[in-house]
């Protein structure tokens, strides 16, 4: 690595003198209800990196009792931390995730933002995946 750039801009307006080999975004994208503004999201970080450039995030897969079917790999969820997280996120600090996808949908919204590569790392309760997506 021969420099490093660090930005404070708004993600979805943003321009850089010069495109660069690697973001890294995680959160940004789970606070974003519309589809489409998230998809304008990965456009907007793909624009910014050169060719052969990688992006590293994550997307919340939807959890059990949501309107789609749960990726969620509950075996590996004790019911006392499921309940935990419940209270932490929804009572306590008050989260209001809003983008929750699949994970045949993950793939197939950065491609859709131009991506020729994306590998989706599920954790082990396939919770927040891990995404690499190359441009």
């Amino acid at each position: 690595i021969t420099s490093t750039q660090f930005s404070q801009d708004n993600a979805w307006d943003f321009v850089l003198d010069t495109p660069v080999d690697f973001i890294n975004s995680i959160g940004l994208n789970v606070y974003v209800g519309d589809r489409k503004r998230v998809v304008a999201l990965y456009r907007q970080l793909y624009q910014a990196l050169k060719p052969g450039g990688a992006l590293f995030t994550g997307v919340l897969t939807y959890p059990p009792q949501r309107e789609k079917k749960s990726d969620w790999i509950m075996e590996h969820i004790p019911p006392h931390h499921y309940e935990m997280e419940k209270i932490l996120v929804d009572d306590i600090l008050e989260l209001h995730f809003e983008n929750y996808r699949t994970m045949d949908e993950i793939k197939k919204d950065f491609m859709e933002a131009g991506f020729s590569k994306v590998k989706v790392i599920p954790d082990k309760c396939c919770v927040f995946p891990a995404v690499i997506a190359i441009k």
